[in-house]
């Protein structure tokens, strides 16, 4: 930095210090993994007792999300219309909510707190599938209830039943249920069907598939079509079938190329993502021909569900705070500095490089100090973008420095060393304001801290 009037070397750290205030428009949540890969996977693996990370371009893992060990038998994962992701925990029958941006544990909002001394009942027994409308209405799978039930998410209790065993003789519902608008779809483990219920309407749970059409054995996941059919992997059956999504027809065999498949997700139009876990691994599938294409992920123990997660941008609101800083000198009760600047080219973190910033003149700053603790600001910039202007400061915390003036008398006080400290036009004027530093020479540091117009 170069002002006009030279400050002594130990002011340059100061005012780079000061210079590098500088944000960023936009930052990157879930900023884990190869940057250049725009997704996550996420996959849960049953008897790792975990949810795996990684990159969904290459299949590279990245991490575990859970790190304080409440996950037990991982199995469905959605997200709550905030975007953070819960995950069903099958074997201690919890529902665990995890930060989107961070993939950090939040809380427990079904089942036992761990936060809590006191042991709590399993609210959902055994729960497996997991969907959470647009809504935030919440419906959970209990594999041993044979039922899907509705959760309030605040209290995590069940206050429906929404599939039953009684009406649609579903058995075992499983981890891959969906949410097709108002249209629950259920796959039954050990009843070998897929059932339908509207959400909109109580009792309204019937079949949709019928057991074993079409050689459907033990169905564990069911994905939507473009065209409204469903494909649904058959466990036993070694298979991934279509069927009509209206009538529940069986239209045809789609890939019979992976053994025990799971979990299944759309990687685009024509590739579908497929878990065994019989391999312990993750293909990808050929929709057209129901090829394996290659292996993404080689090893994970019992995959169960797969999550495609897009990494989050999120913009900030637009953020026109503007500082400018210069060295000006002090001479009575007043500071002069001629040359205000403000700074461009700076990076945050990592990025930051010294060479990159360049100082621009923005004008010129006065202070006339009137008493101890009050004065007057005006300024005349060279930057265009602003106008001239003056208005009234008083100080908004008092050192020691401060004290002293006011005991000693603003006439008697034998140094300038009490205009340090922050000073600000009053409650009018909350939310900008100037800080003061003197230094040795006569001078001092101000830092205008404002808006742009």
């Amino acid at each position: 930095m170069q002002p006009l009037i030279t400050p002594p070397q130990p002011l340059i750290s100061i005012l780079f210090f000061t210079l590098l205030l500088l944000w960023q428009s936009t930052v990157q949540a879930q900023d884990i993994g190869d940057p250049a890969c725009p997704r996550l996977m996420l996959i849960s693996s049953y008897t790792g007792n975990n949810v795996r990370v990684y990159n969904a371009c290459d299949g590279s893992f990245i991490r575990n999300l859970d790190t304080n060990g409440y996950l037990a038998g991982p199995q469905a994962i959605a997200l709550d219309p905030d975007g953070n992701l819960v995950v069903v925990s099958e074997t201690n029958s919890r529902l665990v909510r995890y930060h989107r941006d961070t993939l950090t544990y939040d809380a427990v909002i079904s089942g036992d707190r761990p936060e809590t001394p006191a042991f709590e009942p399993a609210q959902v027994a055994s729960p497996t599938g997991l969907v959470i409308a647009p809504d935030g209405r919440v419906f959970a799978g209990s594999y041993t209830g044979q039922k899907v039930v509705e959760i309030d998410p605040a209290s995590g209790m069940p206050i429906a039943e929404v599939v039953t065993a009684a009406r649609s003789g579903i058995e075992g519902p499983d981890t891959g249920m969906i949410l097709d608008g108002n249209r629950l779809l259920v796959p039954g483990f050990d009843s070998s069907t897929v059932v339908e219920a509207d959400i909109s309407q109580a009792a309204s749970d019937k079949v949709l598939v019928t057991a074993g059409a079409g050689g459907l054995n033990e169905p564990r996941t069911v994905l939507t079509l473009p065209n409204g059919n469903l494909l649904v992997t058959s466990w036993r059956g070694n298979a991934i079938l279509e069927f009509n999504g209206s009538t529940g027809a069986f239209v045809k065999t789609v890939s019979t190329a992976i053994e025990r498949p799971t979990g299944m997700a759309f990687e685009s139009a024509t590739v579908l993502l497929v878990a065994s876990d019989r391999d312990n691994n993750i293909r990808r599938v050929n929709l057209g021909n129901g090829q394996v294409l290659d292996t993404l992920v080689g090893f994970v123990e019992g995959p169960t569900f797969i999550l495609l997660l897009d990494k989050q941008t999120t913009q900030l609101a637009e953020n026109n705070s503007f500082w400018v800083i210069g060295v000006g000198a002090i001479d009575g009760t007043a500071i002069t500095v001629d040359d205000m600047v403000l700074t461009t080219g700076g990076q945050f973190g990592a990025a930051f490089d010294p060479a990159a910033i360049n100082n621009q003149p923005w004008g010129s700053l006065l202070i006339e100090f009137e008493s101890c603790d009050g004065g007057t600001v005006s300024w005349e910039p060279v930057d265009s973008n602003f106008a001239a202007g003056a208005y009234g400061i008083v100080r908004l915390a008092s050192d020691a420095f401060g004290l002293e003036c006011n005991a000693t008398g603003f006439d008697m006080i034998g140094h300038n060393r009490w205009m340090n400290g922050l000073w600000y036009g009053g409650p009018a004027r909350d939310g900008e304001g100037f800080s003061v530093n003197v230094i040795e020479g006569g001078l001092a540091v101000v830092t205008w801290y404002t808006y742009r117009p």
